[in-house]
């Protein structure tokens, strides 16, 4: 018996097969990544490939047999995967969660202006993030405009390979000496976030020439006006493609791994479940990133109705007391894709609980905030039975704990303890978290897909 605990890497006397694995799984996640750049797209994504699983609409089924595989979708921005296991729902579910909205610019309700021959976007900034890293680089734009007339049309600019990217501007060195005075989170104002569109003006416009003209253009493509901005939800986005990383290909880069790899993770495993002895839950939440509220957020009711209606269609009752039955027998493994040591900034990581890149997914008692304030910390029970599960299986893990005094994070788990379910956080490791660019290594996330399979699978 080995007294002394000591971290694995995954490639460590990895097998020709698994290595092939590992690189497989980033090349589809790379797919995955690039079409999934907004929550909704990300929604539609998962949809599409489960239906191609056998995945099947929970409204238009009138019962759920063992081994049943359905879906169900709120407004385009909340998803759920149910694979129908052995025992009954009453006796709890194995849930996974993790969230798709990421870290962006929005933009405002009425956005475009012109000024100085200029034409620009006002933008609000979703979540936190360092602004100065949006500057000076190439932008895309998708979204969702209800026009005048009722009709929806979605919008994608920016990421095609004929496509002009967006853009915007930042001071020149030569005059920045007064902006580089100052602390970074003074630096760039968010009110200052405007995206470039053009310079060119309308032939004959009386009033705001350039302006006049990009209005011409989206209607042209898009058959909006400038009021149907106010039924509008527009995302800008780092343009461009996930990418490798490394001579080796180790790693890889691109917008929105915290917490797309979770979601692509849970995904993956939910896809592998077939016939598990629970009930198998993929839950996928919008507005994580700015306080888990609204219909599509993780304080959503909607979560309720879903769990009605799986009871009602696998022959149990839908009443209250059922869903009290099924949320205290539920197991919840909150995935996130955050946190890692970076080599480069040594003094961040704890030196006996922090993680390591290529290690494996991160198991965490609780979230990392100063004195573990509004977090939900997993009970001895639940680690020791997800522990044992994963070491069980040969799945690599490694515990994580931060450091107080440098920043922390929160989850979605305290939504679900707070139902009376047994909750564990878990994350992938990932660098430069809330850029608009991240970095993370292929075997974690490989390890995070057969970690959700063997959870979804095998936990009893």
């Amino acid at each position: 018996m080995e007294m002394e605990y000591s971290r694995k890497n995954v490639w460590e006397n990895a097998s020709e097969d698994k290595k092939k694995q590992i690189f497989d799984t980033a090349e589809d996640f790379k797919k995955f990544n690039d079409a999934s750049k907004t929550e909704r797209l990300a929604v539609r994504e998962i949809v599409r490939r489960a239906k191609r699983e056998g995945f099947k609409d929970i409204e238009k089924c009138k019962s759920l047999k063992k081994g049943d595989r359905v879906y169900y979708i709120d407004k385009g921005k909340l998803l759920y995967l149910a694979v129908v296991g052995m025992k009954p729902l009453t006796e709890g579910a194995n849930i996974i969660v993790s969230h798709t909205d990421c870290t962006r610019l929005d933009l405002k309700i009425m956005p475009m202006y012109e000024r100085d021959g200029f034409a620009y976007f006002k933008t609000c900034v979703y979540s936190a993030t360092k602004l100065d890293k949006w500057t000076s680089t190439p932008l895309a734009m998708y979204g969702t405009v209800i026009r005048r007339d009722g009709s929806t049309v979605d919008i994608a600019e920016g990421d095609g390979a004929d496509d002009a990217a967006l853009f915007i501007t930042d001071l020149s060195l030569h005059y920045s000496q007064e902006q580089l005075k100052k602390p970074m989170g003074e630096a760039y104002d968010p009110e200052r976030m405007n995206v470039y569109l053009g310079s060119t003006a309308a032939e004959g416009a009386p009033k705001d020439p350039v302006k006049a003209h990009i209005l011409n253009i989206l209607n042209d493509k898009y058959g909006i006006t400038e009021e149907d901005f106010v039924s509008a939800e527009i995302e800008i986005v780092p343009a461009g493609k996930t990418r490798d990383i490394g001579l080796d290909r180790s790693a890889l880069c691109g917008y929105g791994f915290d917490d797309r790899a979770a979601v692509y993770a849970q995904m993956r495993g939910a896809f592998a479940c077939k016939a598990p002895q629970r009930t198998a839950v993929s839950i996928f939440v919008d507005k994580e990133e700015v306080g888990f509220g609204g219909r599509s957020g993780s304080h959503s009711r909607v979560m309720d109705y879903f769990f009605r209606l799986l009871a009602e269609k696998t022959g149990c009752d839908g009443s209250g007391i059922t869903l009290n039955r099924v949320q205290l027998g539920s197991k919840v493994l909150s995935l996130e894709a955050v946190c890692g040591h970076d080599p480069t900034y040594p003094e961040i990581r704890d030196q006996y609980s922090g993680s390591l890149l290529g290690h494996g997914l991160q198991l965490i008692k609780y979230a990392n905030r100063p004195g573990k304030v509004n977090t939900s910390e997993a009970s001895a029970e639940f680690i020791g039975e997800v522990r044992k599960l994963f070491n069980d299986n040969g799945i690599i893990w490694q515990p994580f704990t931060g450091r107080e005094k440098v920043g922390g994070f929160g989850t979605v788990a305290v939504d679900f303890s707070n139902m009376g379910m047994e909750v564990l956080d878990a994350a992938i490791c990932v660098l430069g978290a809330h850029s608009p660019y991240e970095f993370m290594l292929k075997s974690d996330l490989y390890e995070a897909c057969r970690a959700c399979e063997i959870y979804f699978n095998k936990l009893k």
